[in-house]
């Protein structure tokens, strides 16, 4: 199984890739966060989750770290 990868947004480049993220929360829209570590900007798409009531709390300026699978949309890298 592979293991997470912690990584600056700015080096995210492969899909599929597993990923760990640290950074602090610039927005949030519903189940998507976008979250900044000072070198990128990332989306942040949870919409997986079970219980989404618990983003509630998550407000911006927050830090967040973020495990997940890089994906690309619309040539912009998504980690869900």
């Amino acid at each position: 199984m592979e293991a997470y990868e912690e990584v600056k947004i700015s080096e995210i480049q492969e899909a599929g890739k597993k990923v760990c993220v640290f950074g602090r929360i610039i927005d949030r829209e519903g189940t998507t966060l976008i979250i900044d570590d000072g070198s990128g900007k990332l989306q942040v798409e949870l919409d997986f989750l079970r219980n989404p009531e618990i983003l509630k709390g998550l407000k911006a300026g927050e830090k967040v770290r973020i495990f997940g699978g890089v994906t690309t949309r619309g040539g912009e890298s998504i980690v869900a």
